[in-house]
């Protein structure tokens, strides 16, 4: 939804800047995205979510950049220097259950994992 609200926003000539909107992607949308991964991170091995996710990167990256429609996602990510969603969502879920297992908070079924 912050994605949708953010393209509105731009326009050929007018609106925010490139710069800006690849500031709101990474700060808010991505976080936006990935808040629980660490719950629903195994569906990230399923090539529908992660299709769906590369979408919404690909939207992004058209908005921060400005391209034509056709222009291939990888290197709209290369030129932006984003990984791709999947990847990410991977990294902070084993970051996240890192950091709870650390703590003594993760826990399956009732029983906490040491």
């Amino acid at each position: 939804m912050a994605l949708y609200t953010c393209k509105r926003a731009i326009g050929k000539r007018w609106g925010l800047k490139p710069r800006v909107v690849h500031w709101l992607y990474t700060t808010l949308v991505k976080l936006i995205i990935m808040y629980g991964v660490v719950v629903w991170w195994k569906a990230l091995e399923m090539t529908t979510y992660c299709a769906i996710l590369s979408r919404v990167q690909r939207m992004a990256s058209l908005c921060i950049t400005g391209a034509l429609s056709t222009a291939p996602s990888d290197a709209l990510n290369v030129m932006l220097h984003l990984l791709p969603l999947d990847i990410v969502g991977r990294q902070v879920a084993a970051a996240s259950a890192i950091r709870l297992r650390q703590l003594s908070q993760w826990s399956y079924n009732g029983y906490v994992i040491v």
